[in-house]
């Protein structure tokens, strides 16, 4: 049987593990080289909108919780500005996407009404022929009569 003093104890050491891993210079290390490569990832292979947020999210997170020297701030700081210049990029290149879709399609767009127009034009012009060739054989009917 368990007793309520054999889990506090348990509780204690746990969160004596926990906080002693989370301080542990190792811990802060992959803490800073996965958000590292993630960033030098983006730089080359830039992400859709909004991923980078997404990442200096983390980033800030994680510097929320974490004991740090000042030089350290600096370092994340610094990683914080990279994701940062990676979503005004993503954002950028996004717009510019989007722009050049839409010229795209408003050349299509005027390319289909302009041939739309000359067969307007053409049919209307030959409307007139046949009104005028009517015209004229209906004067010369009446004018027979």
């Amino acid at each position: 049987m368990i007793r309520i003093a054999d889990l506090q104890n348990l509780k204690k050491s746990l969160v004596v593990y926990v906080e002693d891993g989370w301080k542990h210079k190792r811990t802060g290390a992959i803490l800073w080289v996965a958000p590292v490569l993630g960033y030098a990832y983006w730089e080359w292979q830039l992400p859709s909108p909004g991923k980078a947020v997404a990442g200096l999210a983390v980033v800030a997170a994680i510097m929320s919780v974490r004991e740090m020297k000042a030089w350290t701030k600096m370092l994340w700081i610094l990683l914080l500005c990279g994701f940062l210049h990676v979503e005004l990029r993503a954002i950028d290149a996004d717009r510019r996407t989007h722009d050049e879709g839409q010229a795209t399609a408003r050349e299509t767009e005027n390319r289909r009404f302009n041939t739309t127009v000359q067969g307007l034009t053409t049919t209307i012009n030959g409307m007139k022929t046949v009104l005028g060739q009517t015209t004229a054989a209906l004067t010369l009917s009446q004018k027979k009569h």
